[in-house]
């Protein structure tokens, strides 16, 4: 006598169907977070190394061909390392009941995009710049800059080890390479230490603020 229930041809095909179609489906999301968190992580370090790309044009231009600001700029970056620890300090402190890692993931993008917007402006003044000199200017937005990348190292990656998807954060470091390598090349292109650069700062930044909505396109894509 046959204790085990029989299976229908019927029956059969919808079990080798569900077992087909889950793998498929698994795949589309998996490829789908890898897309949104490249592009997320497209605008991490792109302002700080813009900076330093920009260097000739910056020191020519907002400093007076005084390369003894490097120091400074290197400095203020350097300090924004303090932001994780503060930020550490304050979710210890505070207790929400958000997801602090999209808002303020949120928050950085929005700041990003504002400092990019300062580096478009401040580069088109011919009259002088605006409430501080060019020295004050370039300190003010190379602090801002590290804050965006520093503060990207400790809300991006947690923020993509959520997902179950095992391609999230290598597609978030790919990313932030493959952009820091296109800023690179960019700059070479111009030619920055030239009297006449192929093309002015503001264009150069134009594309920084462009990464700055790419990312922000992967996080919208991560949260929606």
């Amino acid at each position: 006598m046959n204790y085990y229930p029989s299976i229908s041809d019927n029956e059969d095909d919808t079990i080798i169907s569900i077992a087909t179609t889950r793998p498929s489906n698994n795949n589309k999301q998996k490829q789908e977070a890898g897309r949104y968190f490249f592009c997320l992580g497209t605008c991490a370090w792109a302002l700080v190394n813009a900076i330093f790309a920009e260097l000739p044009i910056l020191i020519r231009d907002w400093c007076d061909n005084d390369w003894s600001i490097i120091s400074l700029i290197a400095l203020c970056i350097s300090l924004s390392n303090l932001a994780p620890l503060l930020w550490t300090i304050v979710l210890d402190v505070v207790s929400v009941d958000v997801d602090c890692a999209v808002v303020g993931i949120g928050t950085l993008l929005v700041f990003g995009i504002a400092t990019s917007f300062f580096f478009i402006l401040l580069s088109n003044q011919h009259d002088g710049f605006i409430l501080f000199s060019g020295k004050t200017w370039i300190l003010l937005l190379s602090s801002c800059s590290g804050l965006v990348g520093t503060m990207s190292l400790v809300l991006f990656y947690p923020h993509a080890a959520k997902f179950s998807s095992s391609d999230a954060i290598p597609s978030l470091a790919n990313g932030t390479a493959m952009a820091n390598f296109f800023l690179a090349i960019l700059a070479m292109l111009q030619h920055p230490s030239l009297d006449q650069p192929s093309f002015p700062l503001s264009t150069y930044f134009g594309i920084v603020s462009a990464l700055f909505l790419c990312s922000t396109g992967g996080y919208l894509g991560t949260v929606g």
